[in-house]
């Protein structure tokens, strides 16, 4: 699972916390701030590529290593980048503070990552 974790008070007024994903150099979806993707792909290592735009398009790198069967990674938007981080589960209030994205928007074919 992927969820957007940015600050909504510094990137959601202008929607410059809007997050591209890619894993593997494979579009997986857009996720607002609040959002998260549920993503099926087998266990091994990936390159995850985030994008997000303000006063400039700032594009980030992370290499990951899938080990366990869930698996959770918080992105957000920094001043000048993108974070990337796993964590070993999602944050309290998950459930209140996080909705899914459309289902059209977050697609991934796990046979070609």
């Amino acid at each position: 699972m992927i969820f957007n974790d940015s600050d909504f008070l510094a990137y959601g007024l202008d929607g410059s916390g809007r997050i591209n994903v890619k894993l593997n150099g494979q579009g997986v979806a857009q996720l607002k701030i609040g959002q998260f993707a549920q993503v099926v792909v087998p266990l091994g290592q990936y390159q995850v590529d985030l994008e997000h735009m303000d006063t400039a398009t700032f594009t980030s790198h992370h290499q990951i290593e899938l080990r366990d069967p869930v698996s959770f990674l918080e992105i957000f938007a920094t001043p000048t980048a993108n974070k990337a981080y796993l964590v070993s589960r999602p944050p309290p209030g998950f459930d209140e503070k996080f909705k899914p994205v459309e289902p059209e928007k977050a697609t991934v074919n796990h046979a070609k990552i």
